[in-house]
């Protein structure tokens, strides 16, 4: 039972040091996205607006899955935070994608039409998922 007590110690601060960057992209990803949609996602959720609840989960989720990726297969912190910021990248250019694409997206979840803020939640996750297999390699 020692070497397991031992083990848990000895990994601990490793741990606490990839969670912690780990979130710390993942915050910086929140901020990021929440500058770049012309929308204010956080002030429609609290009027009742659940396209926009739809599309938040789609870029909190798309967020945090290929991080998790560049965490599982990073080999140390820096490498977690460069993996991570690259994943991040991608994941914010998907919403600037899927938005000129679809003209009328933002104007659509500002009025609480589910059927976009679900198509881009779905194509954030989605994006999100390859991005993880891909930075995993």
């Amino acid at each position: 039972m020692s070497a397991v007590f031992d083990s848990l110690v000895a990994g601990m601060p490793v741990m606490l040091a990839h969670f912690l960057a780990a979130i710390a992209i993942f915050v910086l990803g929140i901020a990021i996205y929440s500058k770049l949609t012309p929308f204010h996602e956080l002030e429609l959720i609290r009027e009742g607006n659940s396209a926009a609840g739809v599309s938040a989960l789609g870029a909190t989720l798309g967020l945090a899955i290929p991080i998790a990726g560049a965490l599982a297969g990073s080999v140390n912190v820096i490498d977690l935070v460069l993996w991570g910021l690259a994943a991040l990248v991608v994941q914010l250019l998907t919403f600037v994608i899927v938005s000129v694409v679809i003209r009328q997206l933002v104007e659509q979840i500002n009025k609480g039409e589910m059927a976009s803020a679900l198509l881009l939640a779905g194509v954030q996750v989605s994006v999100g998922l390859i991005n993880a297999a891909a930075v995993r390699g």
